[in-house]
């Protein structure tokens, strides 16, 4: 069954009168000590599961940092050679030489990582993951092709093969494989980089014995690369235009590790994926994990892009699962189009609270101009108007006008998940034909979701043999 795992806060707990509660909820290490009275109340709530993450997202972060300099050289010599081939490089591309100083450069991220993230820390993390009483763990991480996906390494120039793999995680999954006979409920951290580096990742997974696994797509949804082309085994699949990392090889890793794990004991892993919330793609995570398995995703980006992103974004189900920028909802608005009537509680509420000052805020929009750009749109003098599409200047009001965008997107991505576990195999289809053929967007984004509908597709009539 599917789950989105919201993280808990005050107002993701607190959802308000008559809007159910999640099911799950995360907690990280690193925040566990501002909100005991919360992860009491989940424990006495035995209707509810908390997941502990490990606390290691910033480990990536400062790797990224740390080897930014070496990586820049191979990612400028990488374009280049796009740049001569006038196509993106296939493995058989790459010169040798190329890919000895990607490599060189893998040994000592793994190297630095054993140093940063000893057996010691990893314990330390467990001790502080099992203070508050999880359901379940994120367990103790390797996150050296996370970090070199964090700096733009791609896996054609690495070039791994399954025993690069093992000697990666051999010792991790021998640890967890420990963990487990202690009685830890541990989701097992996996990093992979495309379709073939998951399927070969869960494969091996599956061999040791592990059914639980964990996979962080933060750095790949964050990647500003491009690809025309994946690789599902040795068969290359030309997409026929540039397509976007962040959706195509998302979809891929998903894909692979559902596909690697089936491959060996014909059942589907139960599977967390950590920084996935991207309305367009969770439908794909929900359909690949069937309601056979536990299949969750967690995210912060449904607070991030209500409060803190300096593009206000707003998540939306109608015309398709997308991300609507709330300046461009008002200047629509503005300009004589239809206007925002979510008929959610959080948008009521703020609606009755603080009405839309429409002619007002249309007068302003035409005395400055008609502006478009968020710069304008989003500012104080919008925001007093229009909080809820805008930031205000009153601290009382765009405190409100922060916590409904937050609501509100959080409400969605829980009616998407009522939607999957609900309605089926042809309600995904759908949806993400409404995404294809939405009028708006880019064309290369929708390349990324059709090719990846081919690819979940390909990848069920393989799980529901």
């Amino acid at each position: 069954m599917f789950h989105f795992v919201p993280n808990l806060k005050d107002y993701t707990w607190h959802t308000g009168r008559g809007v159910k509660r999640s099911d799950t909820y995360l907690l990280s290490v690193d925040y566990a000590d501002g909100h005991q009275k919360l992860v009491q109340k989940i424990f006495r709530d035995k209707r509810r599961d908390l997941c502990a993450d490990n606390g290691f997202f910033d480990v990536v972060r400062e790797g990224s940092t740390h080897f930014r300099a070496r990586a820049t050289p191979l990612n400028d010599t990488y374009r280049q050679l796009k740049t001569t081939l006038k196509r993106y490089p296939h493995p058989e591309d790459i010169p040798p030489s190329h890919t000895s100083l990607a490599r060189a450069l893998l040994l000592d991220v793994e190297a630095w990582v054993a140093r940063t993230v000893s057996r010691p820390v990893k314990e330390a993390a467990l001790v502080a993951q099992h203070a508050i009483q999880p359901d379940y763990y994120i367990g103790p991480e390797n996150p050296t092709l996370g970090i070199m996906a964090s700096l733009g390494i791609l896996p054609e120039e690495l070039n791994l093969n399954r025993q690069d793999f093992v000697r990666l995680y051999q010792a991790d999954f021998a640890h967890a494989q420990e963990l487990l006979d202690r009685r830890f409920e541990i989701y097992v951290p996996v990093h992979p980089m495309d379709y073939n580096s998951a399927f070969d990742l869960a494969q091996y997974a599956a061999e040791q014995g592990l059914s639980k696994l964990s996979c962080g797509l933060g750095g790949l949804l964050s990647s500003r690369q491009y690809t025309d082309h994946y690789y599902r085994g040795t068969t290359c699949v030309e997409l026929g235009q540039a397509v976007p990392h962040a959706y195509m090889r998302s979809i891929e890793v998903m894909a692979g590790l559902y596909a690697g794990y089936y491959h060996v004991t014909q059942r589907l892993p139960d599977l967390h994926i950590l920084g996935l919330g991207t309305p367009v793609l969770l439908p794909f995570l929900a359909r690949l994990g069937q309601q056979a398995s536990f299949t969750a995703a967690d995210s912060t980006s449904p607070i991030v892009d209500a409060w803190i992103s300096p593009t206000i974004c707003m998540y939306v189900l109608d015309p398709a699962p997308l991300k609507l920028k709330a300046h461009k909802i008002l200047a629509h608005w503005l300009g004589g189009g239809d206007g925002w009537a979510c008929e959610c509680p959080y948008c009521r509420k703020m609606n009755t609270l603080y009405p839309p000052r429409l002619k007002e805020a249309r007068a302003l929009w035409l005395e400055k101009g008609k502006p478009t750009h968020k710069d304008i749109l989003l500012d104080d003098d919008f925001g007093d108007l229009i909080p809820l599409l805008a930031r205000a200047g009153d601290p009382e009001k765009r405190q409100a006008g922060s916590m409904a965008r937050v609501g509100h997107n959080h409400w969605i991505l829980r009616k998407l998940e009522s939607d999957a576990r609900t309605l089926g195999h042809e309600h995904y289809l759908t949806q993400m034909q409404a995404y294809i053929d939405y009028p708006y967007g880019g064309k290369a984004w929708k390349r990324a979701v059709e090719a990846g509908l081919d690819l979940v597709q390909a990848t069920l009539q393989h799980t529901e043999s």
